[in-house]
């Protein structure tokens, strides 16, 4: 099974009149799809108490960081909202010739935005269990 030698190099001719080499490998089979592949690959996995792929349990929130990445982020959200609110109250305000109305709403707005957005990072999530029933 594992010492049969590789299946001979077939050659195709493009319309083109130029050659093309197809090459079948040991491990391969033309009938086999990718998805028997990952049905293997998930059997076997399961068969030694791997459970999942590898980063698949990643959590929404942190993406799989530690914690210095998870407050990075949190950081960044807060922040990002905050100069995107600041910029388009400026914007307004510099448009519409009235200072410094639209910058104290806009960065009020953009202050909530980016606490929600922090909350989203850090608030539990849902899973079948938690769900009311």
């Amino acid at each position: 099974m594992f010492l049969t030698p590789p299946r001979p190099i077939a050659s195709k001719r493009t319309p083109f009149g130029k050659t093309t080499c197809e090459a079948h490998t040991m491990s391969e089979e033309p009938g086999r799809s990718d998805r028997s592949f990952e049905e293997r690959l998930q059997a076997a996995r399961s068969k030694a108490g791997l459970g999942s792929a590898p980063g698949a349990e990643k959590s929404a929130s942190g993406g799989g960081l530690g914690p210095f990445g998870v407050a990075l982020r949190a950081g960044i959200e807060m922040i990002s909202a905050l100069l995107v609110a600041l910029a388009i109250g400026y914007g307004l305000d510099y448009w519409l010739h009235t200072r410094p109305a639209f910058l104290i709403v806009f960065v009020l707005l953009g202050g909530a935005a980016g606490v929600l957005n922090v909350w989203r990072v850090f608030a539990p999530k849902e899973g079948p269990s938690r769900r009311p029933k």
